[in-house]
């Protein structure tokens, strides 16, 4: 039998599944968040080089880097201008398909 708390209410829609090593490339839109610091959060969508520029730290390769390493170098790059920043790099959308072969 069903709890009351669950009864009736909407599923939870999927949450967006990215693997660790996803390496991210050319056309995918990344969707960058400092903590406490909305004007340097930022949308944006890698371009063709895999470089795009960001406040404080101008222009960084992101094409071929996982989210996290992105995340780290943004944070390395902004402990020059604030102190103890918290920033969350994360995929809004991917271009390349990943393509498993089974067999």
């Amino acid at each position: 039998p069903a709890s009351a708390q669950d009864a009736g209410a909407p599923a939870a829609p999927p949450a967006r599944v990215v693997r660790d090593d996803y390496r991210v490339g050319p056309g995918d839109a990344l969707s960058i968040l400092v903590f406490e610091k909305p004007e340097l959060s930022r949308n944006v969508i890698v371009p063709p080089d895999g470089k795009i520029v960001y406040t404080f730290l101008g222009e960084i390769k992101v094409a071929g880097l996982t989210l996290a390493e992105i995340s780290q170098t943004i944070t390395q790059g902004l402990k020059k201008e604030l102190v103890n920043p918290q920033v969350t790099v994360e995929l809004n959308s991917r271009t390349k398909a990943e393509v498993a072969v089974l067999g």
